[in-house]
């Protein structure tokens, strides 16, 4: 099984725990259950790799102005690096959440 099949299974089951809401037996068990769910996938999620997020910034020194494009996390938006700078260390994983991620636009091969 895939991890996004997977997810998409756990959040069918949170659908289906949900759908119990209405009725006069609904119990704490339920919730438990629908919290693990959102736990599982949230952990999952992390482990299919996300694209970078891009972030361009005008900077003015000195009357010269310049624009960075700067690169982070998708999920915590954690700083990775400058985009025009190949000393880049292109973690597989955010150093700070976890999220995997996708380096496949950058310039230099991952």
């Amino acid at each position: 099984m895939t991890t996004e099949k997977a997810i998409y299974q756990l959040t069918d089951l949170i659908k289906d725990r949900e759908s119990f809401c209405h009725r006069d037996d609904f119990d704490d068990m339920f919730l438990q259950d629908i919290e693990a769910l959102k736990v599982g996938i949230s952990a999952l999620e992390k482990q299919v790799p996300k694209k970078l997020k891009h972030k361009a910034e005008t900077f003015v020194i000195q009357d010269y102005e310049y624009e960075d494009d700067y690169i982070s996390c998708p999920f915590c938006d954690r700083f990775l690096g400058v985009n025009y700078n190949n000393d880049i260390e292109k973690h597989k994983h955010c150093p700070d959440c976890g999220q995997a991620l996708d380096w496949s636009d950058e310039n230099a091969e991952t």
